[in-house]
């Protein structure tokens, strides 16, 4: 639910259909990135002021660029919890994480009252009662809970990220910004040097 994850967000919900043909099947994996920037032992970009500063700036700058309706949730940073077990949610998924994302950053409406949320969603034309349900049942927070082990242990740092698996051979893009490199990795026409990647992390000294 970060601002670059609505941007890239956006990005896919307007060429799903064009991805899913030429990608093949897109799996959403929600995150709680407290977990994943502990997991790292670092502070998140809100906690660095001038990080923080030139996010909000670039987010604007995008959505203004390419007409992106962009408003700040009611409160930020804010509480995701809900909005991450609601997002790991098996049935109608894709619906509900748009939904979401367009109450919070489009509507700029708060993202952390569990009650508003479900009269939102049952506004949209969706059951109050099983979302209610699925919140508080284990298996959301199961399945959040996995979604988090899973993406620290494949390296995830920041959102949004794209995992792409090939085979055996997986790697992780990173940012909005990194869809068009992730086209051309899939185009096999991939501009990465593998021996000047090599090369440069031989000589990295940490």
């Amino acid at each position: 639910m970060s601002p670059y994850s609505y941007l890239a967000w956006c990005w896919l919900r307007e060429n799903k259909q064009w991805a899913e043909e030429n990608w093949g099947p897109l799996i959403l994996r929600p995150v709680l990135m407290s977990r994943v920037i502990k997991s790292h032992e670092t502070k998140g970009p809100a906690e660095i002021r001038p990080k923080r500063e030139y996010l909000l700036r670039e987010c604007l700058r995008i959505a203004s660029i390419e007409n992106i309706p962009f408003k700040c949730p009611d409160k930020l940073p804010f509480n995701n919890l809900i909005v991450a077990r609601l997002g790991c949610i098996d049935k109608g998924q894709f619906e509900i994480v748009d939904l979401l994302f367009r109450l919070g950053w489009e509507e700029g409406q708060s993202l952390e009252d569990e009650d508003f949320l479900l009269s939102y969603l049952e506004g949209k034309g969706l059951e109050k009662s099983s979302i209610s349900s699925w919140i508080d049942d284990k298996n959301s927070r199961i399945a959040l809970k996995k979604n988090c082990s899973e993406a620290i242990e494949k390296g995830l740092f920041g959102v949004p990220s794209f995992l792409l698996i090939d085979g055996e051979d997986e790697e992780l893009f990173w940012g909005r910004e990194s869809i068009s490199h992730l086209k051309l990795k899939i185009d096999n026409n991939d501009p990465l040097d593998q021996n000047d990647y090599c090369d440069f992390l031989s000589r990295i000294q940490i």
